[in-house]
């Protein structure tokens, strides 16, 4: 039982509030390189967003629900270029 309850609370502070906020910032800062280093054309493809999409991201002051699965995707993709 008590590994049940290490378990519990682990994953109430992976979903808190702050923890969800926090990743969407750190998203939210390394799309904003991408985008300054390759332009938001480019990282709009990489991630697959439509530009105006991306826009959104990087304009509001508290992040929306930013997938990691695409942050990653476009990382890998200028890796690679």
């Amino acid at each position: 039982m008590d590994n049940i309850n290490k378990v519990r609370r682990e994953k109430k502070k992976l979903n808190s509030p702050a923890r969800i906020l926090s990743d969407n910032f750190s998203r939210q800062c390394r799309l904003k390189v991408l985008v300054d280093i390759h332009g938001i054309e480019l990282v709009a493809e990489a991630c697959g967003f439509a530009v105006s999409t991306l826009t959104q991201y990087l304009r509001v002051k508290h992040p929306l629900n930013i997938g990691e699965d695409s942050v990653r995707q476009a990382e890998t993709i200028f890796k690679q270029i």
